[in-house]
């Protein structure tokens, strides 16, 4: 496993004890189609919410927050899309958050932003 994945996977981890710890319900994780994945499925109350997680070994959250490119975005809709149609959600309330992680030194800084994409 190289060091990104393992970094991928240690901020998943963390990003699951994170949602938990504030009420989310996991239902799914590394869920996967083909328009892509999605890291994080979640409810809170009614709300499904899909989340993003994006890690980087950096002081900054900054550069977590900027590596959601516009075709990742786009990609990650779409999936959101198929998720909603094969588990037959399409009238759920729902939104995208982005969970950022900059772990440094063995610390980690996490930010969540909600409706992240503001569509």
């Amino acid at each position: 496993m190289n060091r990104a994945h393992q970094t991928g996977q240690q901020g998943e981890q963390i990003a699951l004890n994170y949602l938990r710890g504030r009420g989310y319900q996991i239902v799914e994780v590394n869920w996967h189609c083909l328009e892509g994945e999605i890291d994080i499925i979640a409810q809170l109350d009614h709300l499904w919410v899909f989340v993003e997680v994006r890690t980087r070994r950096s002081e900054l959250l900054e550069a977590a927050l900027e590596s959601i490119t516009l075709s990742k975005r786009q990609k990650l809709l779409r999936a959101v899309y198929q998720y909603l149609q094969v588990h037959q959600l399409e009238e759920c309330e729902w939104r995208i958050d982005l969970i950022a992680i900059a772990l440094d030194r063995g610390k980690a800084q996490i930010t969540q932003v909600e409706n992240a994409f503001d569509w």
